[in-house]
């Protein structure tokens, strides 16, 4: 795999041997966890932001839970009987 040179902190690069060291895992390892990790975390924090944005619009919410209605009629659909 090719590899990147990116400039951090002095101490972000102290945090990351400390977490190396700690975890017995590369600091390579550590570092694509983390951002995968920050990635994750943004991609909730921006689901949340548009459920926000769309409960401020009445007619599109009451659409949105008339569709989840619809969804939920499935959840057990022939399970019940296993």
């Amino acid at each position: 795999m090719p590899s990147l040179t990116t400039r951090i902190s002095a101490s972000a690069h102290k945090s990351l041997r400390e977490i190396s060291k700690a975890t017995g895992q590369p600091m390579q390892q550590v570092l694509e966890r983390a951002l995968s990790e920050y990635q994750r975390a943004l991609f909730w924090k921006q689901v949340d932001i548009a459920y926000k944005n769309l409960r401020k619009n009445p007619k599109e919410w009451k659409e949105e839970q008339k569709e989840r209605s619809l969804w939920d009629n499935t959840l057990l659909d022939g399970l019940d009987k296993a």
